[in-house]
């Protein structure tokens, strides 16, 4: 039997809904970010998963805790899950971003490392720590088992990419996976190789947050 990796974002933040850049701010979930939890908890319960790791940020770690009350197991806590360190650039609007570097923010838009500002993470950074990551996962994940990680947004696009086996330029053509949206992975018979067997899936009546009352 082959195994599953689902891949989870994370829960809505305040500032995920000004368009506040995170990184590893640890900002906690909102009231529509705990709902969403709540809500996926079932789904995701559905799998039938035997292992839960999560990014040790606080937003990853209580929508995993929330998800852990369903399954019944224990969050590993990895900090190789955080989303990508943004340095200088957490805690900033994306117009104030702009106006303060256009052309760290003109990069950014074009997908492209460099310009950086000051303290932040390359993507073969980011792209090395979820690969070691993933490569412990996979060593403690039983043949015919599935696991659920808990992560962020822009991690998960890389994390996909590395899981595939996908060149990283691959995440420009993925669209942003949303706030308790998932991804699942599955191996093939080759063993240790992976297939998208679905991408940014969701519970109903969580596009907006006219759908958590």
């Amino acid at each position: 039997m082959t195994r599953r990796v689902i891949l989870v974002r994370h829960g809505r933040t305040a500032w995920n809904g000004v368009d506040r850049a995170q990184g590893w701010a640890d900002v906690p979930l909102d009231d529509v970010g705990r709902a969403q939890a709540e809500s996926c908890a079932p789904a995701l319960a559905d799998y039938g998963p035997t292992v839960l790791w999560s990014s040790d940020l606080e937003r990853a770690q209580q929508t995993a805790a929330v998800i852990a009350a369903r399954v019944g197991l224990d969050v590993r806590h990895d900090e190789r899950l955080r989303e990508f360190d943004l340095g200088v650039r957490s805690g900033m609007l994306r117009s104030e971003f702009e106006a303060a570097y256009p052309a760290e923010y003109a990069a950014w838009i074009a997908g492209l490392d460099t310009p950086l500002v000051a303290g932040e993470e390359t993507t073969d950074e980011v792209a090395g720590r979820l690969a070691a990551c993933w490569s412990d996962l996979l060593n403690t994940l039983p043949t015919g088992e599935t696991a659920l990680v808990v992560t962020h947004g822009a991690a998960l696009k890389v994390l996909t990419c590395v899981a595939l086996g996908l060149p990283l330029e691959v995440r420009a053509l993925l669209v942003g996976v949303g706030n308790c949206h998932w991804i699942e992975l599955v191996e093939t018979d080759a063993g240790d190789r992976f297939r998208l067997g679905a991408y940014n899936l969701c519970t109903p009546d969580f596009t907006s947050a006219e759908g958590v009352g």
